[in-house]
């Protein structure tokens, strides 16, 4: 499922003055979407030092409308807003509040307000707080299904002190209906210190929330414990009363995990994201939760998290499911790759519902200069998403400090196919075809060519946004060759035609690098030279190419990436993570829950499993072959079969 850029990135804000940050995103219900943000110029209505703006689009980006002011009080400043779209095609937005006024004198307060779908405010702005002590912050907002809200916030008051005798932070939540009007009584999200299992994390903070498909909803947060810092969750009922108990998302007694994001999932899953410290590093993360917060599956590494000391590297990952399956992980990246060098870059990466990850991370933003960070997604009803986030480039419109852009991402509905994988046991050359009647020919004509399933999905036609990938026949050795390159191509033609016969497009690969080539949702396709025999090995899958590098090195040198493909294509013998990669070692008896196990030997009795997944093609060998056959016999007493042609 790969995803282009529809249009050019673009400029949010109307007013350029000074700062714009801190956007927010909502799809409406009539397709378009509407953006909030920061806005510190002091003027469009709130001369104070800070005030939430906001724009509605249409789906295409067009504007509706002006830019609107969402505040009504004015004093001092408001700020930390989000935006969620309402049933009735309105939305409404929740913010933080230092006018000391209204209801709430005391340091800093949660307000709101409902709006039309043309941005009219539909009622006065309200106090989201009951609670006025100290200050309330850090405002989150979820829609439910039937048509009520629900915000969450941290409140720094001290009437909650869980045996601790410092200062607290809490997380409380208020439900409202469509128009803004309480629905029952503020509550607290964190655990009650009567809990003694969660009275631990005496400071809550960074809440997230999302609506469930039952009608409830969940919340996630930040917990402190004197030992640790780990996410925290807890699903509630509709009204806000309490489903099951609270339950932890990441991190152990003496982890550091925060910043967490939810989002919940087409199939009625969810799905938590944050930032953690792993053995490998700092990490985004993430995890699938069923709607009871029962764990599923492993957690997932998005992508490395470094701390930089030239600026703020807090990450802020975020995760919003997509309309078409699946969600996207977003974040802030200080890695300095894929032509952004010069400060934050925002990235994403998508992922199908079970966590599987859809191709590799990829740049959002196409300006590079300075600072890009704070993304927001919002998924679009026919299947699009829009990101925004904060551009500190001082360029393209808007020469201030910061200001607020977008990008929108479309799947243009690409005809895939896919390519069929052999590998030849006499010649240890491997073959590729898109041709399902050249593949059946080959299984019924030709028995030295063992069948290795799908390697990965090419596009089946020439399209805007594929090139096509020429194949030839090395007459000498009987093998083939594959290229996306033009040049490569004709030098072959011009200079090898007497070795290499060329026998036209084999199958279309995604364009990159080019303006409209697929962004999102790509996979990589790896190129190996047997410098020994002379041939070409491919493989989709980038545990076979580390399998390979580390394994085969004197055999096969990596020469990069041939071109790439769809994402989530990768379907048996080159895709996914192939069977003892990591160490060599093979599993039998009962499914692994970790990459590693005992070594095969010809004597081991039992069912073999890859990680619990059926196993696809080639065999198990009892004996790591020659690298002149790379095959051999299906071990004594094993049922099953081995997915990686690449001998363990």
């Amino acid at each position: 499922m790969a995803f282009v850029k529809s249009g050019s990135e673009f400029i949010v804000n109307t007013t350029t003055s000074s700062v714009q940050r801190q956007p927010s995103i909502a799809a409406l219900s009539n397709g378009g979407y509407v953006v909030t943000w920061l806005d510190a110029s002091g003027i469009g209505g709130d001369a104070s030092n800070g005030a939430v703006h906001g724009q509605v689009f249409a789906a295409d980006g067009t504007r509706v409308g002006e830019e609107f002011l969402v505040n009504t009080t004015t004093a001092d400043q408001q700020h930390e807003a989000k935006v969620a779209a309402l049933s009735n095609g309105g939305f409404v937005v929740a913010w933080r509040d230092e006018s000391r006024s209204g209801g709430d004198t005391d340091n800093a307060a949660v307000r709101g307000q409902v709006f039309t779908a043309s941005a009219a405010k539909s009622g006065s702005e309200f106090l989201v707080n009951t609670i006025t002590t100290a200050a309330q912050v850090s405002p989150s907002i979820t829609v439910l299904s039937n048509g009520n809200f629900v915000i969450t916030w941290m409140d720094v008051s001290p009437s909650e002190q869980f045996n601790q005798t410092v200062f607290q932070r809490v997380v409380r939540g208020q439900v409202f209906t469509g128009d803004g009007t309480r629905s029952g009584s503020e509550f607290l999200v964190n655990a009650p210190e009567s809990d003694t299992a969660f009275s631990k994390y005496y400071r809550n903070a960074e809440p997230s929330v999302s609506a469930l498909n039952n009608g409830g909803f969940v919340v996630t947060w930040t917990g402190h414990s004197t030992l640790a810092i780990n996410v925290l969750g807890h699903v509630f009922a509709a009204d806000g009363s309490r489903v099951g108990g609270e339950f932890v998302v990441a991190g152990t007694d003496t982890s550091s995990h925060s910043s967490s994001s939810v989002a919940t999932l087409s199939n009625g899953t969810f799905v938590v994201t944050w930032v953690g410290e792993y053995s490998s590093g700092r990490m985004v993360a993430g995890r699938v939760f069923a709607a009871d917060g029962t764990a599923l599956g492993s957690e997932f590494l998005v992508a490395p998290a470094p701390y930089y000391a030239i600026v703020s590297s807090a990450p802020e990952p975020r995760v919003t499911a997509l309309s078409s399956g699946g969600f996207i992980v977003t974040w802030s990246d200080l890695r300095y790759v894929d032509g952004d060098a010069s400060g934050q870059a925002v990235r994403g990466r998508l992922y199908a519902t079970d966590g599987t990850p859809l191709g590799s991370d990829f740049l959002v933003n196409t300006t590079t200069t300075s600072n890009q960070n704070a993304p927001s997604v919002a998924a679009l009803h026919d299947g699009s998403f829009v990101v925004a986030w904060t551009d500190e480039s001082a360029s393209g419109g808007d020469t201030s400090s910061a200001a607020v852009r977008a990008q929108r991402f479309v799947n243009p509905g690409l005809p895939e196919s896919p390519v069929y994988r052999f590998f030849n046991v006499d010649t240890g050359f491997h073959f590729y075809t898109a041709s399902l009647s050249e593949r059946n020919g080959v299984m019924q004509t030709l028995p030295q060519f063992h069948y290795e399933g799908e390697a990965f999905n090419g596009v089946s036609g020439a399209t805007p946004y594929t090139s096509p990938v020429y194949r030839f026949f090395h007459t000498g050795l009987g093998s083939h060759f594959y290229t996306v390159s033009e040049s490569e191509r004709d030098s072959i033609m011009a200079n090898l035609s007497h070795i290499y016969s060329y026998e036209g497009t084999a199958y279309h690969a995604l364009a990159t690098g080019t303006a409209g080539a697929p962004a999102a949702g790509v996979a990589a396709v790896y190129r190996f030279f047997n410098y020994q025999r002379g041939s070409h090995f491919f493989t989709a899958s980038s545990s076979e190419r580390d399998s390979v590098i580390a394994n085969l090195a004197h055999t096969f040198r990596y020469e990069g990436i041939a071109c790439y493909v769809p994402a989530g294509s990768t379907t048996s013998a080159a895709a996914g993570d192939s069977l003892y990669d990591a160490d060599a070692a093979a599993f039998f008896g009962a499914a692994p829950a970790s990459g590693s196990g005992d070594l095969l030997s010809a004597d081991a009795i039992g069912t073999v499993f890859d990680d619990g997944r059926p196993l696809l093609s080639a065999a198990l060998l009892a004996a790591a072959p020659s690298v002149q056959s790379l095959t051999g016999d299906l071990a004594a007493g094993f049922t099953g079969q081995d997915p990686n042609p690449i001998y363990h």
